[in-house]
């Protein structure tokens, strides 16, 4: 998601948003709050306090240009053929992470298994099946989200072969899905901080590829990856991504 002060960001305002400068003194703390007025004669209110219902008008502008849909209020429909339950109003900028910014790359993963590691409403573990992998196990803490991306798996007929688990990812929990897979693994994560703990402990002989976001230092989970024999590391920090293969 670009910042919306970045050129890239103001780019993408200037073709929704008429009062777009308006909107960069809020963003500014020069103004306490605007009515934004797009281009297609919507309106949103926009304060520091209240920014919500404005993002996601303009990401969904953004990617219904992008060859997104919106079947029902809280419903998306993917370019390759997803359909899914939203979480709440504000997750359309999400979908422009995982397939216009391609936060997680677009991997090639056939012949692998993927695990995904906060896979929220099972959209990142969907969209790796949608990207060749034979299989996919996610885990998601929070309840709310686990059971919306069962629903989501469901309603995409991909029960047989993806699984969002409504568990922490542990080492000990990893260790034993890993044991049970004979495949190459490509293993992805984002969980607020986990990644510290799971990356220097787990076993990572049967991982190829990693991605996953970050949220304090980077080179902790450099280091531990170069010590697992991965040679390929890829800090991104524009958008706080390491990749590694």
């Amino acid at each position: 998601m670009p910042h919306l002060r970045s050129a890239e960001g103001i780019a993408m305002m200037k073709r929704y948003v008429n009062n777009w400068s308006s909107v960069l003194l809020v963003y500014s703390n020069l103004k306490r709050n605007v009515t934004v007025k797009f281009k297609n004669g919507d309106t949103a209110e926009l304060s520091k306090k209240d920014y919500e219902p404005f993002y996601e008008k303009l990401y969904r502008r953004h990617l219904e240009d992008n060859g997104f849909s919106y079947p029902a209020e809280n419903m998306i429909k993917t370019p390759d053929g997803l359909t899914l339950m939203l979480l709440n109003a504000m997750y359309s900028l999400v979908f422009d992470e995982i397939y216009l910014m391609q936060v997680y790359g677009k991997p090639d993963l056939a012949g692998k298994v993927a695990i995904d590691i906060g896979a929220a409403i099972g959209d990142t573990a969907l969209f790796f099946k949608k990207c060749g992998a034979k299989s996919v196990y996610g885990y998601e803490l929070d309840q709310e989200r686990a059971s919306i991306a069962e629903k989501n798996i469901k309603m995409n007929e991909m029960g047989d072969s993806v699984v969002v688990y409504n568990k922490k990812a542990t080492v000990e929990e990893l260790h034993k899905l890993m044991t049970t897979i004979n495949d190459p693994i490509f293993l992805k994560l984002d969980c607020e901080g986990c990644e510290y703990d799971i990356i220097p402990k787990l076993d990572m002989s049967k991982v190829t590829d990693v991605v996953m976001e970050y949220h304090m230092k980077p080179e902790p989970l450099m280091e531990a990856l170069a010590r697992a024999g991965f040679s390929n590391i890829r800090p991104d920090r524009k958008a706080l991504v390491i990749r590694a293969s």
